[in-house]
């Protein structure tokens, strides 16, 4: 979770240095109109608690959280290659067998494969199956399924990761702008179609707090794993 930590390393430090910019106690090498803009933005930034800032951290944020379910399947089936004898028998991963899948599955040699073919291998599969699971959060478990590294969470981890996934989306693809998708995939969010999507104090500190949290959840998991690495996969209590 490095890059997780970094951009919000990368965020906080931001933060500091513009607040001391639009202040005046801090200065650009040769004020220019170039940097007069920067001031001018610097200010309307912190005049509106970072929106700017804050869209670019989560898109960020939710990207390293991504990679990070993947390398943690590459590692494990690298450290642990028994915890896949199961994949092409298993009805619990693959309830409905696909010739995409078998031609994944077949011949096999993980001794062999680099880390870069393991995690094109845990991308195929798991896209398919995400063909099975259509909430975000059991689709990003599904990667961690496959090292046997799939668990509970609860509900409020849950909703805050399914939220910052879609304002992740907003921002990322529809300009910050409220659309249908977003309503109907959280209504609980108070926010009314076309309009920006404004964050509320605090609501940053909750997406970090549940990517926190999940992350912490993880490396419990890692360490039961460690302690009975072929178990693991056949206790774990699937995805919801």
């Amino acid at each position: 979770m490095k890059r997780a930590e970094d951009a919000l390393a990368l965020m906080w430090l931001t933060i500091d240095v513009m607040h001391a910019f639009a202040a005046g106690t801090y200065s650009l090498r040769g004020e220019t109109e170039h940097g007069t803009a920067l001031r001018e933005f610097a200010i309307r930034e912190c005049a509106n608690n970072h929106p700017y800032l804050t869209q670019v951290t989560l898109v960020s944020l939710w990207s390293a959280l991504e990679c990070a379910a993947d390398d943690l399947s590459v590692a494990l089936i690298r450290y642990d290659p028994a915890c896949t004898s199961d994949w092409p028998h298993s009805e619990r991963l693959f309830p409905k067998p696909r010739a995409r899948l078998s031609k994944i599955l077949s011949g096999l040699d993980l001794s062999r494969a680099s880390d870069e073919e393991l995690t094109v291998i845990v991308k195929d599969l798991r896209s398919a199956l995400s063909k099975e699971n259509n909430t975000i959060v059991g689709r990003f478990e599904d990667a961690l399924v496959l090292a046997g590294l799939d668990g509970q969470l609860s509900e409020e981890i849950r909703r805050d990761l399914v939220e910052l996934y879609q304002v992740r989306n907003l921002f990322a693809h529809n300009a910050g702008v409220v659309d249908a998708e977003f309503l109907r995939k959280c209504p609980w969010v108070q926010a009314l179609e076309g309009t920006p999507l404004m964050l509320k104090q605090g609501d940053f500190s909750r997406y970090s707090g549940a990517v926190t949290s999940y992350s912490k959840t993880l490396f419990e998991r890692i360490e039961r794993f460690a302690q009975n690495p072929q178990g693991t996969a056949v206790q774990a209590s699937g995805a919801p």
